[in-house]
């Protein structure tokens, strides 16, 4: 990085956290039906964000970014049908949605790290201690209204790059580049997405962030199509703005796809409104799965829960396994709870039977060397899932015949 936009990149990673504190703080007041709306969006747009990878590995087109919209719908699905279900989450339930919200939550401070030091060269192991720390106190402090608050926020934020992708879209690309692509390329395996869709449906069915966020709205028509809308509509806008600039198709890592962040040094100005946005979105969607798991916690124990988290979070993104490797271990011990859930199974017996599946499971894909997105691990999920909801199913059996 030049040391003429230094200044500019300090300032604007600067202003972005100093955003995240006057967010989380304008009131003192419970965030209203709106601002939890957008925020049950922002906690929905983060499957997107961890999604976008995969598809931008292989070649993303038009017609793959309408599955990234089926994959981002099914999460929400997800998140629903977790949500309806009207029962109290027993302590080893609580647990195990903590630790995949700690995944999340490392997931994003590894995707905020790297998208920032692309643009600033600042060392991404800095970046993850520094928005650990500030989401951490801000999600131990305020909770889910701090959630509130930033998604909210961050929803309003994201106005800009949609304005940059569409200025950049129609000024120096076409529509005619989105329906007839003049950068060929081959497109993600279809294995992986099926897998990756049904990694991010388990994960969401079990996400503290997103269930806690979304409960509220549960059966209420539009408020529902409000939170789908709004998420959908930014993954669109973004998306076709991004489509029409790289002629057709987004394939990243490639020399196109850098041509924006390695000439962002020719406007200084510039680089500090971006890294601000960036900053403080990122920040806000680490904070929501942070401040889900201090939803989880029992009453007077919900900063000590997310203080834990989040160095756990921080400590599992700064030895960073790779994003595909954290997903596919989160998506088993999120196979687990959803077992043990759908068997409506009063203790935790079949629980901590599917975790310790899952823990066989991730050791096993590691050993064959499949610890990727592809059948191997869709079986190995199912599974996981079965031994979570036979021995729960077992085990309810056992306790019926022994009152008899």
């Amino acid at each position: 990085m030049n040391n003429e936009v230094l200044l500019p990149a300090v300032l604007g990673i600067t202003f972005g956290l100093l955003l995240v504190a006057v967010a989380a703080y304008r009131s003192v007041n419970d965030p209203r039906d709106g601002a939890r709306r957008r925020a049950a969006a922002a906690a929905l747009l983060l499957y997107a964000v961890l999604a976008v990878p995969f598809f931008a590995r292989g070649g993303m087109t038009l017609l793959w970014l309408l599955v990234l919209l089926v994959v981002v719908v099914l999460t929400f699905v997800a998140a629903s049908l977790s949500a309806r279900r009207d029962v109290a989450l027993t302590a080893g339930q609580r647990m195990v949605s903590a630790a995949v919200g700690i995944a999340l939550a490392a997931l994003l401070l590894i995707s905020a790290a790297q998208t920032i030091s692309l643009l600033t060269r600042v060392d991404p192991r800095t970046l993850v201690v520094v928005l650990a720390v500030v989401t951490g106190l801000v999600a131990a402090l305020q909770g889910l209204a701090a959630a509130g608050r930033l998604g909210s926020t961050a929803i309003w934020l994201l106005l800009f790059p949609i304005v940059v992708s569409l200025a950049l879209g129609f000024f120096l690309g076409g529509f005619g580049e989105v329906v007839s692509p003049i950068v060929p390329v081959d497109g993600p395996s279809v294995m992986v997405i099926v897998g990756l869709a049904c990694a991010l449906f388990v994960i969401a069915w079990a996400d503290p962030g997103l269930g806690a966020l979304s409960r509220p709205f549960a059966g209420q028509r539009r408020s529902v199509t409000v939170i789908l809308v709004a998420a959908l509509g930014v993954v669109v806008l973004i998306g076709l703005g991004q489509l029409m600039f790289l002629g057709g198709s987004v394939l990243a890592p490639s020399m196109q796809f850098f041509v924006v962040p390695s000439n962002l040094d020719i406007v200084p100005a510039l680089i500090a409104v971006v890294l601000t946005v960036l900053t403080m979105v990122f920040a806000a969607l680490v904070t929501i799965p942070l401040a889900g798991v201090a939803a989880l916690a029992d009453e007077g124990k919900a900063a000590k829960w997310v203080l834990a988290a989040t160095v756990i979070a921080a400590l599992l993104a700064l030895a960073d396994p790779g994003a595909e490797r954290i997903i596919i271990a989160a998506s088993l011990i999120g196979a687990a709870y959803l077992g043990a859930q759908l068997s409506a199974s009063r203790t935790d017996r079949g629980l901590w039977a599917g975790v310790a599946a899952a823990v066989v499971g991730t050791a096993l894909l590691a050993v064959l060397g499949q610890l990727e997105f592809g059948v191997v691990s869709i079986l190995v999920l199912a599974a996981v899932a079965a031994v979570a909801a036979v021995v729960a199913r077992a085990d309810e059996g056992s306790e019926v015949t022994a009152s008899a």
